[in-house]
């Protein structure tokens, strides 16, 4: 191949290692408990019991937290914490880095909890897309489409949001469009996490533009 300079479109920042300093101190362990690494207990004040780094909830997720497609909620909770050098020593293992300009930048969230909320997030954002192009579209008519306009609608959502094809012969008008929306969700989407984002998204069109009417058939 021919290798040549090319211009960067973000700068550049140097790698920090995650260490067991970045792990979030659980505020509080039942009597007990055990560390979910070593399972051995906190008798051990030096060594308290932590979640994650960049863990952001408040109280802190559970160590053994995890994500989970198949909840609605995305997420699996867990019990329990581990020991601040238990966690560090499987971060050293892992090698595990990022990117931050400063060592003092919050580092991303290991938290798989805190992970799914930046993912729905972003889905949200997306499928929040996909409905302001319907509320754009019923703006400029009456408060219904035509089929050919919703067909046209859909073609041009799809190029924009992470959505199936839609074929569609009868008007529509925001509560029909929301269920269309929703429908071409859940046919390219068969997670329920992601399943139930979309249906978050559209039940706020509904509810915005008709009164509250749900549109999750």
């Amino acid at each position: 191949g021919v290798h040549r300079g090319v211009r960067r479109l973000v700068g550049s920042a140097p790698r920090w290692d995650y260490t067991a300093d970045m792990c979030i101190a659980a505020q509080e362990v039942p009597e007990g408990a055990l560390c979910t690494v070593c399972f051995c207990d906190y008798d051990d004040v030096q060594d308290e019991p932590c979640t994650w780094p960049g863990c952001r909830a408040v109280p802190p997720h559970p160590f053994d937290s995890q994500k989970d497609y198949r909840d609605p909620s995305g997420v699996a909770l867990g019990k329990g914490f581990a020991h601040r050098s238990c966690v560090g020593q499987w971060l050293q293992m892992k090698n595990l880095s990022y990117c931050a300009t400063s060592a003092e930048s919050p580092p991303p969230p290991l938290c798989p909890a805190c992970q799914w909320d930046d993912e729905a997030v972003q889905w949200r954002g997306e499928f929040s897309e996909a409905t302001a192009m319907i509320s754009d579209a019923l703006a400029r008519s009456s408060g219904t489409l035509d089929a050919p306009a919703v067909e046209e609608l859909f073609r041009q959502m799809v190029q924009r949001a992470e959505i199936a094809p839609v074929s569609n012969d009868s008007p529509a008008g925001v509560a029909e469009l929301a269920n269309l929306l929703q429908d071409a969700i859940e046919r390219l989407h068969p997670q329920p996490a992601i399943r139930a984002v979309g249906r978050e998204v559209c039940q706020q069109l509904v509810a915005e533009k008709a009164g509250g009417r749900d549109c999750s058939g």
